[in-house]
């Protein structure tokens, strides 16, 4: 098994790909942080899309979206649905 192991981080080493950190109680470690969100949000509070968001990071999506929203429970970022089909998210001041 050990060797299994070895290969396969070797594997993603020479394919460029690092394994993902663990904490020591076994979960991954964030990739990124409550700021590095927040930095994405307009400072003034002007509502923001994901799409208007993702046209300038390459935080992927589903990533963007799991910290706006745990940023939205700790009361850091507002969420807005004005339609069934949009979603507007800002910074609380």
């Amino acid at each position: 098994m050990l060797d299994q192991t070895k290969n396969k981080m070797a594997a993603a080493l020479l394919l460029g790909m690092s394994e993902r950190k663990r904490a020591e109680s076994g979960e991954y470690t964030r990739e990124y942080s409550d700021d590095d969100i927040l930095q994405l949000l307009p400072e003034d509070g002007s509502p923001v899309t994901i799409p208007e968001i993702l046209e300038t990071s390459d935080i992927p999506r589903s990533t963007l979206n799991y910290h706006l929203n745990r940023l939205v429970e700790v009361g850091k970022v507002e969420k807005r649905k004005p339609s069934a089909n949009v979603v507007l998210w800002s910074q609380i001041d």
